[in-house]
């Protein structure tokens, strides 16, 4: 090897003695990880969990322990499968070459990746409750729920001036290193924004109370891991059975933006600068907007809601 080169010629190899502490490691690790601050932390976590187990090393035989010692641990298949690769991310980033082959990851069995979802029939029921009893947070939250299949950290990052009820659009931050994007506010929808500006801030066991909440004026016992989440996944079952493709449902939900998809959706969305108001102007990408129409129309939520802006016309 060249005096002074710090590697060998293949990047993924590591040079032992160039990465000294756990804590260099991590800074390589930390240094390249974009994401939400919500899962950053979490990212984070797992990646010094594994350095703490493994002292830094990644060997097979330590990486099989280490899963061995998640599961022990309790930790579900798809939790060690990301805590795994979050490790392989971790080494490969250390320059440190990866011991396991492509297909060795722990595999997530089928049976644990079924969740609870809650039929269309309890949500209207939820949302019908929510109209004649809730509060306008607890509507604001069901209905965001019930329009965009939003996860609990979305929620919860919805801030005043993530709504614009001039242009009719909503900016839905992401969470699980997704895909922020702007939605079309439907007109059923605005009465309640109207009520309700997410002005107060919400933490997650308040969230999780308003969910306990809306079970209870709608007559719903609660059940083991149902929950926000139980809503997303139905409308993305809706629009399975609506044959939206699998890219419309990635974009409409926020997932995390393939390699190849179109690009120009991201940026094609227009903020103008408005003279007469503080607030610019939004105009949403026509791809976007056209996709959140035709969600709109076949999900019965959007349109139970529009009862609510109807009772309100006639008080």
């Amino acid at each position: 090897m060249p005096a002074g080169k710090a590697y060998p010629e293949n990047p993924r190899t590591l040079v032992l003695g160039s990465v000294k502490t756990n804590e260099e490691m991590l800074k390589n690790y930390t240094d390249r990880l974009s994401t939400a601050s919500s899962s950053r932390s979490v990212f984070i976590k797992y990646a010094q969990d594994y350095l703490n187990y493994s002292h830094g090393k990644f060997d097979r035989q330590t990486i099989d322990r280490f899963i061995t010692h998640l599961r022990k641990k309790g930790y579900k298949d798809s939790s060690v499968n990301l805590i795994v690769r979050i490790a392989r991310t971790l080494c490969v980033r250390n320059k440190i070459e990866w011991p396991l082959r492509r297909g060795e990851l722990p595999v997530v069995r089928e049976t644990t990746v079924l969740q609870p979802v809650q039929a269309t029939e309890i949500i209207l029921r939820e949302i019908r409750a929510v109209k004649e009893m809730g509060t306008p947070q607890e509507k604001a939250l069901l209905a965001v729920s019930t329009t965009w299949a939003t996860r609990a950290q979305e929620k919860i990052d919805i801030e005043p001036g993530d709504l614009n009820l001039q242009d009719r659009v909503i900016f839905i931050k992401t969470a699980k290193r997704g895909r922020e994007r702007y939605h079309l506010i439907p007109e059923e929808l605005v009465p309640i924004f109207t009520d309700y500006s997410f002005a107060d801030p919400i933490s997650k066991p308040q969230l999780l109370f308003v969910w306990y909440r809306i079970e209870r004026l709608a007559g719903i016992p609660h059940r083991p891991r149902v929950g926000w989440h139980s809503i997303r996944r139905q409308v993305m079952n809706l629009m399975q059975d609506a044959k939206f493709s699998d890219g419309e449902i990635n974009t409409f939900t926020r997932h995390k933006m393939a390699t190849g998809s179109n690009i120009l959706d991201k940026y094609t969305t227009r903020q103008y600068v408005n003279y007469d108001e503080e607030k610019p102007t939004i105009q949403m990408a026509p791809t976007l907007e056209e996709l959140d129409r035709r969600v709109y129309s076949v999900l019965p939520f959007v349109s139970a809601w529009g009862e609510h802006a109807q009772q309100n016309d006639r008080s």
